[in-house]
């Protein structure tokens, strides 16, 4: 490309399908409905990152803050990199749960989520910031000397 672009990244539909966690049958029917941006090669239907990316977003899902709990600085607008998205089972093993606990953190909108259709996916960043919302700090007590 001339004057210094760089072309995007130019995903097929196994590719799509492989980071949204879902089946061909599922990428192909938002081709059909036109419900995600492609590229048109011939024959051939590509998908780009930012395109990718854009969809993802849109389907996100915050969580309900609660008033205790301080929001974590997010930026803004979208990436050009689609996030790496885990549907509930692996969720529930990076948490050490079972896929019914990371269920009704959805239910309860208590971790943000993506909906892609009628799939459910949790994005990385989210599940690192669930986890982060959780930690407690160690009490310092301060010891006192035996006299």
């Amino acid at each position: 490309m001339s004057g210094g672009q760089v072309a995007p990244v130019l995903l097929d539909v196994d590719q799509v399908a492989a980071r949204l966690g879902t089946r061909l049958r599922f990428v192909r029917r938002l081709i059909a409905e036109r419900r995600i941006e492609f590229h048109k090669l011939g024959r051939h239907v590509r998908i780009s990152e930012p395109a990718l990316a854009a969809y993802i977003e849109a389907g996100r899902v915050e969580p309900v803050r609660r008033l205790r709990r301080r929001a974590a600085y997010r930026g803004g607008g979208v990436s050009d990199v689609a996030p790496v998205l885990l549907d509930v089972d692996q969720a529930a093993a990076r948490l050490g749960t079972k896929p019914r606990f990371v269920r009704r953190l959805i239910a309860e909108r208590r971790i943000e989520f993506h909906k892609l259709g009628r799939h459910v996916r949790i994005s990385e960043p989210a599940l690192a910031e669930f986890i982060e919302a959780g930690r407690v700090e160690p009490v310092r007590r301060l010891r006192r000397r035996a006299a």
